[in-house]
Protein backbone atom coordinates (compact mmCIF):
# COMPACT_ATOMS: atom_id res chain seq x y z
CA UNK A 1 0.00 0.00 0.00
CA UNK A 2 1.33 3.39 -1.00
CA UNK A 3 1.03 6.32 1.66
CA UNK A 4 1.64 9.63 1.69
CA UNK A 5 0.73 12.67 4.83
CA UNK A 6 -0.26 10.25 7.15
CA UNK A 7 0.31 10.32 10.86
CA UNK A 8 2.84 7.06 10.88
CA UNK A 9 4.21 7.00 8.32
CA UNK A 10 6.33 9.52 5.90
CA UNK A 11 5.20 7.42 2.67
CA UNK A 12 6.68 7.75 -0.88
CA UNK A 13 7.12 9.68 -3.79
CA UNK A 14 5.83 7.86 -6.94
CA UNK A 15 6.57 8.97 -9.94
CA UNK A 16 6.30 7.47 -13.88
CA UNK A 17 8.26 8.89 -16.37
CA UNK A 18 8.83 8.26 -20.21
CA UNK A 19 12.69 8.31 -21.35
CA UNK A 20 13.31 8.31 -24.88
CA UNK A 21 16.39 6.37 -24.80
CA UNK A 22 17.46 2.88 -25.88
CA UNK A 23 18.12 0.45 -22.54
CA UNK A 24 21.63 0.10 -24.49
CA UNK A 25 22.55 3.87 -24.20
CA UNK A 26 22.31 3.41 -20.02
CA UNK A 27 24.02 -0.01 -19.87
CA UNK A 28 25.99 -1.98 -22.00
CA UNK A 29 24.45 -5.38 -22.88
CA UNK A 30 24.84 -9.14 -22.12
CA UNK A 31 26.70 -9.57 -25.47
CA UNK A 32 29.02 -6.12 -25.08
CA UNK A 33 29.49 -7.70 -21.20
CA UNK A 34 30.58 -10.65 -22.49
CA UNK A 35 33.09 -9.94 -25.52
CA UNK A 36 34.83 -7.12 -23.70
CA UNK A 37 36.28 -6.71 -20.47
CA UNK A 38 33.41 -8.62 -18.62
CA UNK A 39 33.51 -5.93 -16.41
CA UNK A 40 30.54 -3.14 -16.46
CA UNK A 41 32.46 0.51 -14.75
CA UNK A 42 29.58 2.83 -14.50
CA UNK A 43 31.36 5.55 -13.71
CA UNK A 44 29.23 7.49 -16.22
CA UNK A 45 25.97 5.48 -15.77
CA UNK A 46 23.13 8.70 -16.14
CA UNK A 47 21.19 7.68 -13.16
CA UNK A 48 19.76 11.98 -12.76
CA UNK A 49 17.66 10.62 -15.62
CA UNK A 50 16.35 7.21 -13.66
CA UNK A 51 15.51 9.21 -10.83
CA UNK A 52 15.17 13.07 -11.47
CA UNK A 53 12.84 14.38 -8.00
CA UNK A 54 14.74 16.83 -6.31
CA UNK A 55 12.34 16.06 -3.22
CA UNK A 56 14.54 15.88 0.11
CA UNK A 57 14.14 12.18 1.93
CA UNK A 58 12.47 12.75 5.54
CA UNK A 59 15.17 11.21 7.68
CA UNK A 60 18.28 13.85 5.58
CA UNK A 61 16.09 16.74 7.58
CA UNK A 62 14.74 15.50 11.00
CA UNK A 63 13.86 18.84 11.74
CA UNK A 64 11.63 19.82 9.08
CA UNK A 65 10.73 16.06 8.03
CA UNK A 66 6.98 16.18 8.72
CA UNK A 67 5.40 16.26 4.66
CA UNK A 68 7.85 14.75 3.09
CA UNK A 69 8.56 10.96 2.00
CA UNK A 70 10.81 7.91 3.72
CA UNK A 71 11.63 7.03 -0.15
CA UNK A 72 11.29 7.62 -3.46
CA UNK A 73 10.59 5.56 -7.14
CA UNK A 74 10.50 6.11 -10.31
CA UNK A 75 9.08 3.89 -12.88
CA UNK A 76 10.50 4.83 -16.16
CA UNK A 77 9.60 2.87 -19.82
CA UNK A 78 12.31 3.04 -22.16
CA UNK A 79 12.32 2.65 -25.91
CA UNK A 80 11.70 -0.61 -27.23
CA UNK A 81 9.64 -1.60 -24.62
CA UNK A 82 12.49 -1.46 -21.95
CA UNK A 83 11.71 -0.23 -17.89
CA UNK A 84 14.00 0.68 -15.10
CA UNK A 85 13.17 1.16 -11.44
CA UNK A 86 15.28 3.79 -9.32
CA UNK A 87 14.46 3.91 -5.58
CA UNK A 88 16.20 6.17 -3.41
CA UNK A 89 15.97 5.62 0.80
Amino acid sequence: MVTVGSNYDPGLEWTVAKLHRQPSELAPDASDRASSDKVWIGTDFPQNHLLASKTPLTLGYLKTSEKLPGMLVQASTLQDGGFAVAVKM
